[in-house]
């Protein structure tokens, strides 16, 4: 978003949140990011094709989640995936 790109944000959780207050970005690297408005979205049917994904959830939550890329990649878009819960008992 810095550098000027198109950035959206599928969110569940926080979407309350993040739509009144924002994003707040703390770097050691890059600084401090504050994003405000946001393009946040609680659905992903509303949300534009993305050329890039990146995409942070649990593994218990693969049933539904490559129905969700699909409906919000972009023809030839890019996906960098990063879960946790795996090997959940």
């Amino acid at each position: 978003a810095r550098a000027g790109f198109d950035v959206h944000f599928l969110l569940r959780s926080e979407y309350g949140a993040v739509s009144k207050h924002g994003l707040h970005v703390n770097s050691t690297v890059h600084g401090q990011l504050h994003l405000h408005p946001v393009q946040a979205y609680a659905s992903a049917a509303d949300m534009p094709p993305c050329d890039w994904l990146l995409v942070g959830t649990k593994s218990t939550g693969n049933v539904d989640l490559a129905p969700t890329i699909a409906q919000v990649a972009a023809p030839d878009a890019k996906v960098v995936l990063l879960q946790n819960g795996l090997d959940v008992e």
